[in-house]
């Protein structure tokens, strides 16, 4: 059956390209006016000082609704999630639209690192997010917090829920919570050298903070001192001794602490640490804190190796 066509109502169409040039016109006008009149600032929380610029806004913004509101793809935080924190109220259009209060209310949720909010005009609201990725559980008494790369606190970390993840002990979770600077700075670095060491095999370790400029990493019953900073070339060293065996127990036996102290050089107050240092969790240290040398000690520090290292 064939069906007849309708003519097209060419009064309704053009009725209806008249409204959209309509509006088209008033958009442009209205967004001329807010610009010759100054109200940049608005958007920049001065509202409250010129009430009249207030009412402009008001007038000026029901011709710019927010119809749709465009995020980019992420895992952890869903688009309701995102919506409820941007509190997008019936009729708000965009010109009225506080970007840096949506901000900011992004990134008060725990898995954003960081956030983008912008107009695309006429009724558009574009969101860019940035997710943290989980990097260490921070371990402080009886409490886990699962933090991000940025050492941001992303969760409790409940026992079991996140395990593979490097340990880091010896802070205090109320100035991780708070981004307490000196803190996060620590955070971070023991997030770099976990990673760093992850890179050589190291698994299931905990990285020790508790001493500023002193950082001690624990794996395998192996306790490695880093002091501070070169990371990658700390790490580097210790691969290098690892993969030649001087860790195994049965290398460790050999001539005395006298010998070693005199064939290597060692100062007084390096020999004073070698005698009062061990590993307290009963395997081997590595020391790598001196620039020309690896010190490696046995049970309470009695054997010891020394290498000397190229950069003597």
């Amino acid at each position: 059956m064939i069906q007849k066509r309708t003519k097209p109502n060419r009064r309704r169409i053009a009725e209806e390209a008249g409204t959209g040039t309509v509006r088209g016109a008033f958009r442009i006008l209205a967004l001329l006016i807010v610009i010759l009149s100054g109200c940049g600032g608005y958007w920049y929380g001065r509202q409250a000082e010129i009430p009249e610029l207030t009412k402009l806004i008001g007038w000026a913004d029901q011709f710019f609704p927010i119809t749709s509101v465009e995020v980019n793809e992420v895992r952890k935080v869903s688009r309701e999630e995102v919506l409820a924190a941007l509190h997008l109220e019936e009729e708000r259009g965009l010109i009225a639209t506080d970007t840096g209060k949506l901000t900011q209310s992004l990134e008060s949720l725990a898995w954003i690192q960081r956030a983008e909010v912008r107009r695309v005009f006429p009724d558009t609201l574009v969101v860019e997010l940035k997710e943290r990725e989980p990097a260490a559980v921070l371990r402080d008494g009886h409490r886990e917090l699962l933090l991000g790369d940025d050492g941001g606190v992303i969760a409790e970390a409940r026992e079991g829920t996140f395990e593979g993840f490097p340990i880091l002990t010896g802070i205090d979770s109320a100035q991780v919570v708070s981004r307490n600077a000196d803190t996060t700075e620590r955070v971070l670095a023991g997030i770099a050298l976990s990673s760093v060491l992850g890179e050589v095999g190291a698994n299931r370790m905990e990285v020790d903070l508790r001493t500023p400029g002193e950082m001690v990493a624990y794996y395998d019953g192996v306790r490695i001192r880093f002091g501070e900073g070169a990371f990658e070339d700390k790490v580097e060293r210790y691969r290098r001794l690892a993969e030649r065996g001087f860790m195994r127990a049965g290398e460790m036996e050999g001539s005395g602490l006298a010998a070693r102290k005199e064939q290597k050089g060692l100062s007084a107050d390096e020999h004073g640490q070698m005698q009062s240092s061990g590993s307290k969790h009963g395997g081997v240290e590595v020391d790598l804190r001196f620039q020309d040398r690896i010190i490696v000690r046995g049970k309470g520090g009695r054997q010891v190796w020394v290498e000397k290292t190229k950069s003597s």
